[in-house]
């Protein structure tokens, strides 16, 4: 065990807390604003959220590219394309920097980069999350034998098991991505340079802050628009509000912070929403199964009825459960998800302006406006919404998705 630097999270609370300030304190340097904590604040929804707090996945207007400098050949790892460039002009003045003897050739990490880790699909991470989600919740309705004949049934006798999970594991799209079951990574915005355990604070001094290239490092991704995470030294992250970062954003066409949120991201709820129906449905299918009711008859008698639960087509989900139920659902998932500190009078007039927004717009429009409402309680300094005034996020949206069409 080392006496200042945690080595694993496996050690007590106590000990754990007074080392992470340690290495807090001896990371730190005022003089590279770059080098940021990712874990303070809303911080660690960068890239995962728009400026409204409503959690994103990018669409296919933003380009992504291969990256060149890894080894790892049997993936082939990709970023947002003006990331990447930025990232591979970056890479070359190390390599020019290690020809003439400007910098360290002997650090493994900080000479020549290479990349380990970039890019994941935030579908794909959430199907397989939603996988074991759903296994779990078709054990509990087994094991705590619950019966029931019709999708309707089912949904007012399984919506309480499945709100009570979401406090602690999320169940839609929107929760999964602002939780941190969901990595970084997911934004397309993150290039991670080594493979190392991130609970091991001694090696990041040794293997970083140590480094004589540490400084150099930090210099050059300044100059690119890169970011250094404090926690995880290794992970650069795009910095989207930085004007060296939109210089290579331009080459794209997108010009400002909020072009690129606005047109190269999509709201998560848009995606989740049409599916949401077919999820619970899947459910539905994997719990089902008949059973015997005893009816007592009026002279006493008793016969035995054998309950078949209605068969549903996937084809048409939207007959088991209508817009407006589905929109109800929806809130009380994501209320338990964000785990929301509204009052109960103020959730119910919440809900009510929310299912009178329904009524004149419609289902997908009610259930942005309802993001919207509770990603309000995260709009806090220090955090996404710094990189632009939130008096002209709305209208610079509105411009750019008018120029986009």
């Amino acid at each position: 065990m080392s006496i200042f630097y945690k080595k694993s999270n496996t050690e007590g609370a106590k000990s754990l807390f007074d080392k992470s300030l340690i290495y807090d304190f001896r990371l730190r340097d005022e003089r590279y604003e770059n080098l940021i904590s990712f874990e303070e604040a809303e911080k660690y929804l960068y890239g995962r959220v728009k400026q409204n707090y409503i959690p994103m996945e990018p669409n296919a207007n933003l380009p992504f590219s291969s990256l060149s400098q890894t080894n790892e050949s049997a993936n082939t790892l990709q970023a947002v394309s003006f990331v990447v460039d930025a990232f591979m002009e970056m890479s070359n003045q190390f390599l020019k920097k290690t020809t003439i003897g400007q910098i360290s050739t002997s650090d493994p990490n900080l000479s020549i980069l290479e990349v380990k880790k970039a890019y994941e699909s935030p579908k794909m991470l959430y199907n397989s999350h939603i996988r074991t989600v759903k296994d779990g919740i078709v054990k509990q309705i087994k094991k705590s034998d619950i019966k029931f004949s019709n999708f309707e049934e089912f949904a007012h006798a399984v919506s309480p098991i499945i709100i009570k999970m979401a406090k602690t594991v999320p169940f839609t799209y929107s929760g999964f991505i602002k939780s941190r079951y969901c990595p970084m990574t997911v934004s397309g915005l993150v290039i991670e340079i080594a493979d190392a355990d991130c609970s091991d604070d001694e090696n990041k001094i040794r293997t970083f802050k140590n480094s004589p290239n540490w400084e150099f490092y930090l210099n050059v991704c300044k100059s690119y628009g890169f970011s250094v995470d404090a926690n995880v030294p290794w992970r650069i992250i795009a910095d989207i509000g930085s004007s060296e970062m939109l210089t290579y954003a331009s080459r794209y066409g997108y010009t400002t912070t909020n072009s690129i949120l606005n047109i190269g991201y999509s709201e998560a709820q848009t995606t989740f929403i049409p599916l949401m129906r077919n999820l619970l449905l899947e459910i539905y299918n994997q719990s089902k199964r008949q059973y015997q009711v005893i009816n007592v008859c009026s002279d006493g008698t008793t016969t035995t009825e054998i309950v078949r639960p209605v068969e549903y087509s996937v084809n048409n989900p939207d007959s088991i459960l209508s817009d407006m139920k589905t929109l109800k659902l929806y809130m009380k998932i994501r209320m338990a998800e964000d785990e929301s500190q509204f009052t109960d009078v103020e959730k119910q007039r919440l809900n009510s302006t929310i299912k009178q927004f329904y009524r004149m717009k419609g289902l997908l429009p009610a259930c942005r406006k309802f993001e919207i409402a509770i990603a309000a309680t995260f709009n806090e300094s220090g955090s996404l919404t710094d990189l632009v005034k939130r008096d002209k996020i709305v209208r610079q949206e509105e411009q750019d998705v008018l120029s986009n069409t």
